[in-house]
This record gives C-alpha cells, structure tokens and sequence, in this order.
C-alpha cells in the first residue's frame, strides 16, 4: 500500500486509536473500571506508524502505556475495553488490567507496568528467533528510554547486540 491509500489507512487508524482512548478515558472517570489506567492519548502516531511498518507475523512487545500500541497492532477494541473492565473476555482473561494486555494472535505478545523490563524480554524473543530461523522482527517500544542495565548490561552474561543476533530488530 503506498500513496494516498497509505495515507487513508494511517489516519483511519489514528482516529481509532485516539477516540477508543478517549472513550475510554471518559467512561473510566465512572469509577467502574477496577484497574489502574494508563492512557496513551497524543501517542498514537508513533504506535500506528510502526505497526503499519511491521508484517502480520511480526511481534510486539511495549511497555505501561500500551492501548495504542494494542490497538495499531490489531487488537480487539472490544477485548481492550472488557479488561479494563476486569470481564472474562478481556484479552487477558479480565487479570491483566491495563498494563498486561496480550493478543499473540495479531503478534501483540505482552506489555509489563515495569519501565525498561520488555526491552530484555524482546532481546530474548529475538535471539530466540534467530536460533529458530524465524524470519520475525520484533518492536520494542520504551517510551522511558530507561532500559533495566542489569538485564542488557550484566557483565556476567554474553553482550548481545543487533550486529550478534543479525536479526531484523526495530528500535
């Protein structure tokens, strides 16, 4: 897809992404939510210019703040809105809330309330791929930029960087 129909398709998406945030927004000032929320609303574009960027068979790994990135990826809108509602058909059974949520089948494999700790599971998943041949990319989005040193930097541990996995990997 290139051209105007490109473009189309990044705002549809943008706009799906944004009003779900703000719907849900909204309804969570009902108090019904039973879920600590951490809203994304202004963060869409970067969620949504990435995941047009990646394959279907491609995966996601994010951090707190993760809506967006859950909805660009192809997650259910219905799903999302169930798990902050803590409902058993919320994409993580109704016990993630809004920082564990998950959709392996659209490749949305996991967000953690951690700052930094997705980075060092995504740097495994992409060593695992690259053990199993998988010709998968991963993103790993850290908004905070705070990666946990001692899972990247361990001196006790091998030192894997994107030249030793040669792996596809998106920063």
């Amino acid at each position: 897809m290139s051209g105007p129909n490109l473009l189309i398709s990044l705002h549809q998406d943008l706009l799906k992404v944004r009003l779900t945030e703000e719907t849900l927004a909204e309804r969570y000032k009902q108090q019904e939510m039973r879920t600590p929320a951490h809203f994304g609303s202004g963060q869409e574009a970067v969620a949504v210019g990435v995941c047009h960027a990646l394959r279907t068979d491609d995966v996601v790994y994010t951090h707190h703040r993760s809506h967006n990135h859950f909805l660009a990826k192809g997650g259910s809108t219905y799903e999302l809105a169930a798990e902050l509602y803590g409902r058993a058909d919320g994409c993580s059974g109704g016990r993630g809330g809004s920082v564990h949520l998950t959709a392996p089948e659209v490749g949305f494999i996991a967000s953690s309330a951690i700052l930094g700790e997705m980075t060092a599971v995504a740097v495994g998943a992409a060593l695992a791929f690259q053990m199993e041949r998988y010709q998968k990319r991963w993103e790993g989005y850290n908004r905070a930029k705070t990666p946990n040193p001692t899972a990247i930097r361990n001196r006790s541990q091998p030192q894997f960087t994107k030249e030793s996995l040669r792996a596809n990997i998106l920063f």
